[in-house]
């Protein structure tokens, strides 16, 4: 039975590693909060505060129960064309090593 825990937790580390760079499950964008735009004509560029930015996830345990984790360092722009409402060239930078899911050898 300890054998497959041990798999398991691999598993699940092992999606919590390819999620920064695969899929977001869970991706919550506050960006009431911006710097200011650069000087363009048109479209200006945000930041996005990281204090208002929350990178969030859920993993699959045992079949049994989701766990909630995040990553605690992210970063991102994007631009926005005020005349036309248009938001677009969304980046968003997940410091993957930043990982916590309040497990110490899952987060590892």
């Amino acid at each position: 039975m300890n054998s497959n825990l041990a798999i398991t937790s691999s598993i699940t580390r092992r999606k919590i590693v390819s999620f920064g760079a695969a899929s977001l499950v869970s991706l919550t964008l506050a960006l009431s909060a911006m710097t200011a735009p650069s000087a363009q004509a048109q479209a200006s560029r945000y930041e996005i505060d990281p204090d208002h930015l929350t990178v969030a996830f859920l993993v699959d345990h045992v079949g049994y129960a989701k766990v909630l984790g995040l990553f605690r360092s992210a970063r991102g722009s994007y631009q926005f064309d005020e005349a036309s409402g248009t938001l677009s060239d969304v980046r968003i930078e997940v410091e993957t090593a930043s990982v916590f899911s309040n497990q110490r050898k899952r987060d590892e």
